[in-house]
């Protein structure tokens, strides 16, 4: 017996909407009725009225903010508890997408599309799927990501979508116009900024499906590793390239018109703005003339990332405006400039640098950066104000990958106590590896991973004590042997809230999952496993986290969590196709049902 097309794809849609409604009211009523800590205080006041927070913005969740506080509930009191339920929405839409990731895979998997397939097994994909994103909803760092205004719920959200984009033009793979969802993909990319640098962190997995999908050449070992680095230096180019050129071309070409040609101030930036719009216009139509489709589809696909990118003009327009809450008064294209590259934060070497107890190298001590330059409304020009001096090491300092960095003195004594480093001692490569492998890579990303797909053992700030902030699994043998008997513990530590014991079930449910992609489809399953690794060990490398941080720095991994959701989900249709061929045909149908009943009460 078959459901007939319609009705499963229409079932698929609904389960998606099933549990962004599910998902959202959790959300919303386990949320806090004000602002919670940290920045989100400042992103509600900077949102609700249009304002200008701390570099490098974020001019589009501002004005999504803005809207949705102020639509709902005119109530100022509420307005904090508005932006909060803005974060759950956000979060919903997610878990929706995870669900709608996850049948996809699962019908490729079974290589069958709506309507070819047979009930228990249309079952058990709908099944994987409610599964793996009820896993995701309820995880510990989802679910707190999901209630607070901060950027990171909407950043997650537009993160995979762009990976949901992405399968959806695989999907439709030689269709007519199917290149709509690229051009979607650009334009998303284009907006990720006003939200979050992170939005930008699906391009390489993006890339590497449409590889996979538009080669005709056997995929050799040189070819694969030639297309990763392709799809690494797309994303360099555009996050390193394309962004910074705007807004760098937009303040000089003013400076140039006002200081060379004495034209009012913005003269340079509008001019500028209309020639880039004009050459823009002509490409599309000399590539359409000369029937250049791949041409035309980059421009298109340019194109649309700098408009979502005009999202950021938000800020030097509110900046003009003398809002209460004008951080640095990017008020000119070269104000933009310096708030968007967040120059007043320093910058954390990724892959040559010194060493956190490096020395200036005092017979040249500086080096000379760009000139920073601010409008005088008195003279009508720009003045350098700065020259963006930053300082010179001796060489015996310097390292390739360094992660024993930050020169900040309260983290001196953290970093030989992890490392072994005595007072003075240089770190080697190898000690900054060890560093990496052991604290970044380890307490600052697995721990987390663990405290979703394994257990946590309570909401206090960890600084690597037994008793605080750990991962746990439940079963207490193993847990007594990394941290000591956990039943000898005071009342109010084994009461905490927080305290969640999984016995590592999500975790191998997930990693079924993981081998089952792989084995039956391992070009979706790379291009997945390469999303999970850059949302998670790439965010990892990209923050270089000092020991020990201020606070639990979890939600920034929230995608990679995300994205294992999708292979906890697909354990369940694992499960079912190896257990299938034990029963009969007329008690398929139960197996699924009861496969994903059993996984929905143990995982989630």
């Amino acid at each position: 017996m078959k459901l007939p097309a319609l009705s499963q794809k229409n079932i698929n849609i609904l389960a998606g909407w099933l549990m962004f409604a599910i998902g959202s009211l959790v959300y919303i009523l386990t949320t806090e009725p004000t602002a919670p800590l940290w920045d989100c205080p400042e992103y509600t006041a900077t949102a609700v009225k249009l304002e200008v927070g701390h570099p490098p913005g974020a001019p589009l969740f501002q004005m999504m903010g803005a809207v949705i506080s102020n639509m709902f509930d005119v109530d100022p009191t509420h307005i904090a508890f508005m932006m909060n339920v803005f974060a759950c929405l956000a979060g919903g839409v997610a878990i929706m997408l995870l669900l709608w990731v996850i049948t996809y895979f699962g019908k490729r998997i079974v290589g069958k599309n709506w309507g070819e397939l047979s009930t228990p097994t249309f079952a058990a994909v709908i099944g994987s799927g409610i599964v793996g994103s009820a896993a995701i909803l309820f995880s510990d760092t989802f679910w707190f990501n999901a209630t607070e205004s901060e950027v990171y719920s909407l950043a997650n959200t537009f993160t995979v979508l762009v990976f949901y984009c992405a399968i959806r033009w695989a999907d439709g793979f030689g269709r007519p116009r199917n290149n709509k969802w690229l051009i979607l993909i650009a334009l998303l990319v284009g907006l990720a900024p006003g939200v979050h640098f992170m939005g930008m962190l699906g391009v390489p997995a993006v890339v590497m499906i449409y590889y996979f999908k538009t080669t005709e050449k056997k995929i050799t070992a040189k070819r694969f590793i030639l297309a990763n680095l392709v799809a690494a230096a797309i994303l360099v180019l555009i996050f390193g390239a394309i962004f910074p050129f705007l807004i760098n071309s937009f303040g000089a070409a003013d400076i140039f018109l006002v200081n060379t040609l004495g034209a009012p101030f913005h003269t340079g930036t509008i001019l500028w703005a209309v020639l880039l719009t004009g050459i823009c216009a002509f490409l599309l139509w000399w590539s359409r003339r000369k029937g250049w489709l791949a041409v035309n589809t980059t421009v298109l696909a340019l194109m649309f990332i700098v408009i979502g990118f005009s999202c950021y003009l938000m800020i030097p327009i509110r900046s003009n405006a003398n809002t209460p809450i004008n951080e640095n008064n990017p008020s000119t294209a070269a104000g933009l400039d310096y708030y968007f590259s967040r120059e007043q934060y320093g910058s954390s070497p990724l892959l040559y640098g010194p060493s956190y107890n490096a020395r200036p190298d005092m017979s040249d001590p500086y080096i000379i950066g760009d000139p920073i330059y601010e409008p005088n409304d008195e003279t009508g020009r720009y003045e350098v104000v700065d020259h963006g001096l930053s300082i010179r090491f001796l060489p015996q300092y310097m390292n390739l990958f360094p992660r024993v960095s930050n020169d900040r003195p309260d983290y001196a004594k953290n970093y030989q106590t992890l490392t072994g480093l005595k007072e003075g001692e240089i770190p080697s490569f190898s000690d900054n590896l060890y560093f990496f492998l052991t604290y970044q890579l380890g307490y600052m990303n697995m721990r987390y991973f663990l405290w979703n797909f394994a257990g946590r053992q309570n909401d206090y700030q960890g600084n690597g004590e037994p008793y605080k902030g750990n991962w746990i699994s439940g079963i207490a043998p193993l847990d007594a042997m990394r941290l000591g008997p956990q039943d000898a513990q005071a009342d109010y530590m084994k009461d905490n809230k927080a305290l969640n014991k999984y016995y590592f079930l999500p975790l191998i449910l997930g990693l079924i999952g993981l081998y089952f992609h792989f084995k039956r489809k391992d070009q979706d399953a790379y291009a997945t496993f390469l999303f999970f690794l850059i949302t998670g060990v790439g965010i990892t490398l990209y923050t270089n986290n000092p020991p020990y941080e201020p606070r639990e720095r979890d939600y920034a991994l929230v995608t990679s969590f995300w994205t294992f959701g999708v292979w906890i989900g697909l354990g369940v249709l694992a499960l079912y196709t190896w257990l299938k061929k034990y029963v009969a045909q007329r008690q398929k149908l139960a197996l699924s049902i009861g496969i994903s009943a059993i996984c929905l009460l143990a995982v989630p």
